[in-house]
């Protein structure tokens, strides 16, 4: 609240009787106020004398304000203040609008500065003030017992344009929901080569990786543990089942009692990759009913090994049933496998109470992805 106003009845008295005040009506209204940008001028006044010497020659004194008096520049020449960089990395990243769309924005406000001059302040800032703070939180990072970890592919168009691929890549790393220093942090890679991992987490991390089923968190070998993501698995089940979507749309469609039963029948791979798709929800309804209590690692691991552990078994039997039971082609195929090949992995949650039954912490993350796509948000 940066205004607060008081309003007062016209009267506070009752026959001369003075009232006792209650609690008050509280009416909040938001306002907007423009943004501002303005240039600071700083006048630094220099004085002169001149003279002659005894030996006849000319001289001039000049007495100006020291050097430790004056303001301080972020970067040499620049007239930037620490809050414009900070403000132009706030809007890319966290808004995530354009340099150019930026640029427009100063100069529709009298500000004619480039969308190359902003980029370039940002980047040099960045690099300049920030990279102790990321080599810090990278090195707390390396000591977590738990890392969410996601990757996408990344369009920069230098790349593009001189070799014609987009096989550049961001890797997302946030730490687990236990973890005392919470933290997300981003690395870009040139190439998609699984050893980047090791610049990210060194060869001392022991904790364990929470991931999709990309090789090169398996292949990381100092992990304590690898685990599996039961999002992913059940996100393409869920593929294989909508995949026919006039059966899909009718099924959604359904309202009479049986009309959904009938359907059911009459579509039994429909069905059975619907069967896969309600037993995978029902280990997510424990999940919640877990974080609704706030419930600590121990309780999780317990009811984990009590409730869910009986289910688990279960769709593995089922996608052992499936299996035999349908040609292994197209996207039930294909979810099939990703089930098997990452139970292993997808156990692991019941082991250890401080991982989660998906990776979605780091799928989340995907929303920031594309404003660090530098080269294609000008």
């Amino acid at each position: 609240v940066k205004k607060r106003t008081d309003l007062y009845p016209e009267s506070t008295e009752v026959d001369g009787h003075k009232m006792k005040e209650i609690a008050p009506e509280v009416i909040r209204i938001s306002h907007y106020q423009r943004a501002e940008y303005y240039t600071e001028e700083i006048i630094c006044h220099r004085f002169a004398y001149t003279f002659i010497t005894e030996e006849g020659e000319e001289k001039t004194i000049i007495h100006e304000v020291p050097k430790e008096k004056k303001p301080k520049r972020m970067i040499k020449n620049s007239p930037a203040s620490p809050e414009l960089p900070a403000h132009f990395a706030y809007e890319k990243y966290i808004l995530g609008l354009p340099f150019d769309r930026i640029a427009k924005h100063l100069s529709n406000n009298g500000i004619p500065l480039s969308k190359q001059y902003i980029c370039q302040l940002v980047i040099h800032c960045g690099e300049k003030y920030l990279k102790a703070v990321i080599d810090r939180m990278t090195a707390d990072l390396r000591q977590c017992h738990v890392v969410n970890m996601d990757e996408t592919e990344l369009e920069v168009l230098e790349w593009l344009q001189k070799e014609g691929r987009q096989a550049c890549r961001i890797w997302g790393a946030l730490t687990g929901p236990f973890e005392k220093r919470q933290m997300a942090l981003f690395f870009y890679s040139k190439t998609r080569e699984q050893s980047f991992l090791y610049e990210i987490l060194g060869t001392q991390f022991h904790g364990m990786i929470q991931s999709d089923g990309y090789q090169a968190y398996t292949n990381y070998l100092p992990a304590l543990m690898k685990v599996g993501c039961m999002g992913h698995a059940r996100r393409k089940f869920f593929d294989a089942m909508t995949a026919d979507k006039e059966t899909y749309s009718a099924f959604k469609k359904a309202k009479q009692k049986g009309e959904k039963e009938k359907i059911l029948r009459q579509y039994p791979r429909f069905a059975d990759t619907f069967k896969m798709v309600a037993k995978m929800d029902k280990l997510f309804d424990i999940e919640r009913s877990l974080k609704a209590e706030q419930a600590d690692p121990e309780r999780i691991k317990e009811v984990r090994n009590e409730k869910a552990r009986p289910i688990m078994e279960e769709i593995h039997e089922y996608n052992n049933y499936l299996k035999v039971t349908y040609l292994q082609t197209g996207k039930l195929g294909e979810a099939v496998t990703y089930l098997n090949n990452q139970w292993e992995y997808l156990m692991n949650y019941l082991k250890d109470g401080e991982v989660a039954l998906s990776n979605n912490l780091a799928l989340s993350s995907h929303y920031y992805y594309p404003h660090f796509s530098l080269s294609r948000l000008f």
